[in-house]
Protein backbone atom coordinates (compact mmCIF):
# COMPACT_ATOMS: atom_id res chain seq x y z
CA UNK A 1 0.00 0.00 0.00
CA UNK A 2 1.31 2.99 -0.56
CA UNK A 3 0.41 7.05 0.49
CA UNK A 4 1.40 9.84 -0.63
CA UNK A 5 1.51 12.93 1.53
CA UNK A 6 2.00 16.02 -0.02
CA UNK A 7 3.40 18.44 3.03
CA UNK A 8 3.15 22.19 3.00
CA UNK A 9 6.36 23.04 5.03
CA UNK A 10 5.72 26.86 7.78
CA UNK A 11 8.78 28.42 8.20
CA UNK A 12 9.96 30.28 11.11
CA UNK A 13 10.33 33.76 11.22
CA UNK A 14 13.53 33.81 10.55
CA UNK A 15 12.48 31.84 6.90
CA UNK A 16 14.01 28.54 8.50
CA UNK A 17 11.79 25.41 9.64
CA UNK A 18 12.80 24.29 13.14
CA UNK A 19 13.93 21.36 14.03
CA UNK A 20 10.84 21.55 16.57
CA UNK A 21 8.66 21.74 14.15
CA UNK A 22 10.02 19.42 11.78
CA UNK A 23 9.92 16.59 14.23
CA UNK A 24 6.77 17.02 15.48
CA UNK A 25 5.10 17.10 11.41
CA UNK A 26 7.50 13.71 10.99
CA UNK A 27 6.04 11.97 14.33
CA UNK A 28 2.48 13.36 12.96
CA UNK A 29 3.14 11.91 9.25
CA UNK A 30 4.48 8.28 11.06
CA UNK A 31 1.92 8.55 13.03
CA UNK A 32 -1.53 8.91 10.14
CA UNK A 33 0.07 6.35 7.85
CA UNK A 34 0.31 4.11 10.82
CA UNK A 35 -3.41 4.65 11.98
CA UNK A 36 -4.75 4.29 7.83
CA UNK A 37 -2.66 1.10 7.36
CA UNK A 38 -4.29 -0.15 10.84
CA UNK A 39 -7.70 0.05 9.55
CA UNK A 40 -7.21 -2.07 6.80
CA UNK A 41 -5.59 -4.70 8.97
CA UNK A 42 -6.91 -7.84 9.76
CA UNK A 43 -6.11 -10.88 11.22
CA UNK A 44 -6.98 -14.51 10.37
CA UNK A 45 -8.68 -14.63 13.65
CA UNK A 46 -10.78 -11.93 12.46
CA UNK A 47 -10.96 -13.27 8.90
CA UNK A 48 -12.52 -17.02 10.59
CA UNK A 49 -15.04 -15.11 13.19
CA UNK A 50 -16.68 -13.07 10.08
CA UNK A 51 -16.68 -16.27 8.17
CA UNK A 52 -17.79 -18.27 10.42
CA UNK A 53 -21.02 -15.73 11.39
CA UNK A 54 -21.53 -14.91 7.47
CA UNK A 55 -21.96 -18.67 6.72
CA UNK A 56 -24.45 -19.39 9.88
CA UNK A 57 -26.69 -17.02 9.20
CA UNK A 58 -27.67 -19.12 5.30
CA UNK A 59 -30.52 -21.16 4.70
CA UNK A 60 -29.34 -21.20 1.56
CA UNK A 61 -26.69 -20.32 -1.04
CA UNK A 62 -26.62 -20.66 -5.01
CA UNK A 63 -24.55 -18.88 -7.46
CA UNK A 64 -22.63 -19.38 -10.68
CA UNK A 65 -19.66 -21.44 -10.38
CA UNK A 66 -16.16 -21.68 -13.12
CA UNK A 67 -14.23 -24.64 -11.65
CA UNK A 68 -10.55 -24.52 -13.34
CA UNK A 69 -8.80 -27.98 -12.93
CA UNK A 70 -4.98 -27.64 -13.35
CA UNK A 71 -3.22 -31.58 -13.76
CA UNK A 72 0.42 -30.76 -13.35
CA UNK A 73 1.62 -34.03 -14.26
CA UNK A 74 -0.08 -33.64 -17.74
CA UNK A 75 0.26 -29.90 -17.87
CA UNK A 76 -3.50 -30.07 -18.76
CA UNK A 77 -5.96 -27.23 -17.95
CA UNK A 78 -10.38 -27.44 -18.06
CA UNK A 79 -12.55 -25.33 -16.84
CA UNK A 80 -16.26 -26.57 -16.50
CA UNK A 81 -18.83 -23.65 -15.86
CA UNK A 82 -22.53 -24.35 -14.15
CA UNK A 83 -23.98 -23.19 -11.30
CA UNK A 84 -24.04 -24.44 -7.39
CA UNK A 85 -26.70 -24.73 -5.04
CA UNK A 86 -26.39 -25.74 -1.18
CA UNK A 87 -28.66 -26.13 1.98
CA UNK A 88 -26.85 -27.39 5.05
CA UNK A 89 -26.38 -31.58 4.55
CA UNK A 90 -26.97 -30.60 0.81
CA UNK A 91 -24.82 -29.70 -1.90
CA UNK A 92 -25.15 -29.48 -5.95
CA UNK A 93 -22.58 -28.37 -8.44
CA UNK A 94 -24.31 -29.01 -11.92
CA UNK A 95 -22.26 -28.03 -14.74
CA UNK A 96 -22.96 -27.53 -18.71
CA UNK A 97 -19.98 -26.68 -20.44
CA UNK A 98 -17.95 -28.28 -21.64
CA UNK A 99 -19.59 -30.79 -20.95
CA UNK A 100 -22.51 -32.08 -18.35
CA UNK A 101 -20.92 -32.89 -15.04
CA UNK A 102 -23.26 -33.20 -11.89
CA UNK A 103 -21.61 -33.46 -8.02
CA UNK A 104 -24.70 -34.19 -5.46
CA UNK A 105 -23.45 -34.68 -1.65
CA UNK A 106 -26.91 -35.17 0.25
CA UNK A 107 -26.28 -35.95 3.74
CA UNK A 108 -23.07 -38.01 3.58
CA UNK A 109 -23.70 -39.87 0.35
CA UNK A 110 -22.05 -38.70 -2.96
CA UNK A 111 -23.09 -39.29 -6.62
CA UNK A 112 -21.34 -37.97 -9.65
CA UNK A 113 -21.95 -38.49 -13.42
CA UNK A 114 -20.06 -37.41 -16.05
CA UNK A 115 -22.21 -37.34 -19.29
CA UNK A 116 -19.18 -37.84 -21.51
CA UNK A 117 -18.25 -41.52 -20.49
CA UNK A 118 -21.95 -41.65 -19.31
CA UNK A 119 -20.58 -42.62 -16.21
CA UNK A 120 -22.67 -42.89 -12.46
CA UNK A 121 -20.68 -42.80 -9.06
CA UNK A 122 -22.17 -43.39 -5.95
CA UNK A 123 -20.67 -43.83 -2.51
CA UNK A 124 -20.55 -42.43 1.34
CA UNK A 125 -18.57 -39.30 1.30
CA UNK A 126 -15.12 -39.87 2.19
CA UNK A 127 -12.28 -38.04 2.79
CA UNK A 128 -10.61 -37.89 -0.60
CA UNK A 129 -13.76 -36.02 -1.40
CA UNK A 130 -13.42 -33.39 0.98
CA UNK A 131 -12.41 -30.78 -1.44
CA UNK A 132 -15.85 -31.31 -3.42
CA UNK A 133 -17.55 -28.99 -1.40
CA UNK A 134 -16.01 -25.45 -1.80
CA UNK A 135 -18.92 -24.26 0.69
CA UNK A 136 -17.36 -26.22 3.83
CA UNK A 137 -13.62 -26.71 2.57
CA UNK A 138 -12.25 -23.83 3.65
CA UNK A 139 -14.30 -23.88 7.35
CA UNK A 140 -13.31 -27.34 7.69
CA UNK A 141 -9.61 -26.78 7.24
CA UNK A 142 -9.31 -23.92 9.22
CA UNK A 143 -8.81 -25.14 12.61
CA UNK A 144 -6.18 -27.63 11.18
CA UNK A 145 -3.75 -25.34 8.92
CA UNK A 146 -1.36 -22.35 10.20
CA UNK A 147 -2.94 -19.54 8.20
CA UNK A 148 -2.02 -16.24 6.81
CA UNK A 149 -3.51 -13.22 5.40
CA UNK A 150 -1.76 -12.66 2.08
CA UNK A 151 -3.11 -9.30 1.26
CA UNK A 152 -6.32 -7.07 0.96
CA UNK A 153 -7.71 -3.92 0.25
CA UNK A 154 -11.48 -2.63 1.03
CA UNK A 155 -13.35 -4.68 -0.70
CA UNK A 156 -11.77 -8.17 -0.18
CA UNK A 157 -8.65 -10.33 2.01
CA UNK A 158 -6.81 -12.88 0.63
CA UNK A 159 -6.05 -15.86 2.66
CA UNK A 160 -3.67 -18.99 2.84
CA UNK A 161 -3.99 -21.99 4.61
CA UNK A 162 -1.08 -24.75 4.89
CA UNK A 163 -2.84 -27.80 6.72
CA UNK A 164 -1.29 -29.58 8.77
CA UNK A 165 -0.12 -33.36 8.18
CA UNK A 166 -3.11 -33.46 5.81
CA UNK A 167 -2.53 -36.62 3.10
CA UNK A 168 -4.61 -34.83 0.61
CA UNK A 169 -4.45 -30.88 0.38
CA UNK A 170 -0.90 -29.60 0.50
CA UNK A 171 -2.38 -25.58 0.49
CA UNK A 172 -5.79 -23.43 0.32
CA UNK A 173 -6.48 -20.49 -1.53
CA UNK A 174 -9.43 -18.13 -0.92
CA UNK A 175 -10.54 -14.34 -1.80
CA UNK A 176 -12.80 -13.36 0.66
CA UNK A 177 -14.82 -10.50 0.21
CA UNK A 178 -14.86 -8.06 3.13
CA UNK A 179 -18.64 -6.52 2.61
CA UNK A 180 -20.70 -10.15 2.95
CA UNK A 181 -18.18 -12.28 4.36
CA UNK A 182 -18.51 -14.30 1.61
CA UNK A 183 -15.97 -16.65 -0.32
CA UNK A 184 -15.65 -15.37 -3.75
CA UNK A 185 -12.44 -17.45 -5.06
CA UNK A 186 -11.28 -20.42 -3.83
CA UNK A 187 -8.19 -22.80 -4.39
CA UNK A 188 -6.82 -25.87 -3.38
CA UNK A 189 -3.55 -27.99 -4.07
CA UNK A 190 -3.20 -31.69 -3.98
CA UNK A 191 -0.74 -33.17 -2.49
CA UNK A 192 -0.02 -34.66 -6.21
CA UNK A 193 0.24 -31.35 -7.20
CA UNK A 194 -2.72 -30.89 -9.27
CA UNK A 195 -4.75 -27.73 -8.48
CA UNK A 196 -8.63 -27.25 -8.16
CA UNK A 197 -10.11 -23.21 -8.82
CA UNK A 198 -13.72 -21.97 -7.72
CA UNK A 199 -14.74 -18.73 -8.87
CA UNK A 200 -18.24 -17.60 -7.70
CA UNK A 201 -20.47 -14.88 -8.95
CA UNK A 202 -24.00 -14.02 -9.34
CA UNK A 203 -24.18 -14.93 -5.33
CA UNK A 204 -27.62 -15.45 -3.98
CA UNK A 205 -28.53 -16.24 -0.27
CA UNK A 206 -31.05 -16.64 1.83
CA UNK A 207 -33.31 -17.67 -1.17
CA UNK A 208 -36.09 -20.39 -2.23
CA UNK A 209 -34.14 -23.47 -4.44
CA UNK A 210 -36.65 -25.38 -6.38
CA UNK A 211 -37.16 -29.11 -5.38
CA UNK A 212 -36.70 -29.84 -9.07
CA UNK A 213 -32.88 -28.44 -8.66
CA UNK A 214 -31.88 -31.81 -6.39
CA UNK A 215 -33.84 -34.16 -9.01
CA UNK A 216 -32.17 -35.51 -12.27
CA UNK A 217 -33.07 -37.92 -14.41
CA UNK A 218 -30.07 -40.18 -15.76
CA UNK A 219 -29.63 -41.67 -19.16
CA UNK A 220 -30.79 -45.33 -18.42
CA UNK A 221 -28.13 -46.82 -19.97
CA UNK A 222 -25.33 -45.09 -18.00
CA UNK A 223 -23.27 -47.21 -16.22
CA UNK A 224 -23.32 -47.21 -12.20
CA UNK A 225 -20.71 -47.99 -10.27
CA UNK A 226 -21.14 -48.38 -6.40
CA UNK A 227 -17.99 -47.75 -4.00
Amino acid sequence: MYWQIVIIWSKSASGKITEDKLMKRTLLIISMAVLLNSLLAITPAEVHTKLVNAYNRISSFQASVSQTNNYSSLKRTITYQGNIYYVPGKMLMHFTRPQIQRLQIDNGKITMYDAMSNTILRGDMQPQFAGMNPIQLLQEYWGKSTVTVTGENRSNATVRLIPRNDPMIREIRATISRISSLVQNLSYTESSGNTVTYAFSNIRTNERIPASVWTYRYPADAQVLNQ
